[in-house]
């Protein structure tokens, strides 16, 4: 409750704020509005009709109040104190700026779902649309800490919306002495034949190829019983799978392929994320695209260094030390962040 009456405050001392330049001869609502690319029937919600406005267009409009203050100051003078105006307009940065801020920084590790920091690529969408085609199967590489599982976690939920069936699997929780081929064949089971073993079966890694692409498996049987649903299968981490192993499931997936190509039968896109596997030399003979998750560019940091309302050269300065790395980034932008939010 006290928080909430909190926002309700700077709420109001935006309003006042927005509310008192707006008296200034020449300047309008529309042309806030145009100047800040916020809708106008919003704003003006926002400001007189108990309407909202996210933190961060309230802080574009602060933003486009703080360019134009040289030019208004005398005119502001000749209807209120300007000392008053001035305090109270550097009071709602920084609340604003604290808002804005907060959170914003996802930490180590993955990033949610609908996490606001998250930077599209052009790799998000060319992967989108392979899977929306229905590619027998693609590979996801990169280096450490550069956004693969991040990327899966949307990638998913993107399947979902297009109504296939999602798998994944996250070869770091793989126990010990089971080998990926025996989860993937259970997990397979389980959505396919509707059982839902309680434990995976201490299958070999030869019994269970030959459970996944056997005339007799299990899958076979299947193709010739029911109409299979679209199969979407995320194996993330793929590197921490040995590589006799790994070997074993580029042959499961190539004979996966020649069975869509011949009979249109076991519909699945398989798509591997992890880091260094295009060093595998059989991954190849798959005949998969491989792309790659590369750091991000410069525009890219400058993107993402606008949400921690820093500038241009504070980006630049983040880019060449961190090269782009995008862990590194959010990391170094967070920082530089609170130093300045200090500062001020």
């Amino acid at each position: 409750m006290q928080q909430n009456e909190q926002h309700k405050g700077i709420y109001e001392l935006a309003k006042e704020v927005i509310e008192t330049v707006l008296r200034v001869p020449g300047l309008t609502q529309k042309e806030v509005a145009r100047a800040t690319r916020i809708n106008g029937g919003q704003l003006s919600q926002f400001l007189y009709r108990e309407g909202s406005l996210s933190w961060e267009k309230i802080g574009e409009i602060v933003r486009w109040i703080e360019e134009q203050l040289p030019t208004i100051r005398e005119p502001l003078a000749s209807f209120i104190s300007l000392d008053h105006f001035m305090e109270s307009f550097a009071f709602l940065q920084k609340r604003l700026r604290y808002n804005i801020l907060k959170d914003l920084y996802p930490g180590e590790g993955p990033m949610p779902m609908t996490h606001r920091a998250y930077i599209q690529r052009m790799e998000d969408g060319r992967i989108a649309k392979l899977i929306a085609d229905r590619e027998s199967s693609l590979v996801i590489v990169g280096a450490k800490a550069t956004g693969k599982t991040s990327l899966v976690t949307r990638l998913v939920a993107h399947v979902a919306r297009l109504a296939f069936t999602v798998l994944r699997i996250d070869c770091r929780a793989i126990a010990r002495n089971t080998n990926l081929l025996a989860v993937v064949y259970a997990r397979l089971e389980e959505v396919l034949c509707g059982d839902a073993p309680a434990t995976v079966e201490p299958l070999s890694v030869k019994d269970a190829a030959e459970a996944l692409t056997g005339s007799d498996g299990s899958l076979q049987n299947l193709q010739s019983t029911k109409e299979l649903p679209w199969v979407v299968i995320f194996v993330d981490h793929l590197e921490f799978v040995e590589v006799e192993t790994r070997k074993a499931f580029y042959t499961v997936i190539r004979e996966w392929a020649k069975w869509k190509k011949l009979t249109e039968m076991f519909p699945a896109t398989i798509c591997l994320v992890g880091s260094g596997l295009e060093t595998d030399p059989d991954i190849w003979s798959m005949a998969s695209p491989i792309i790659r998750l590369n750091p991000f560019d410069l525009e890219q940091v400058v993107e993402l260094a606008t949400l921690y309302r820093l500038d241009r050269d504070a980006a630049q300065a983040v880019f060449e030390e961190t090269r782009g790395a995008p862990a590194a980034v959010q990391k170094k932008l967070n920082e530089l962040a609170k130093e300045y939010k200090t500062a001020r």
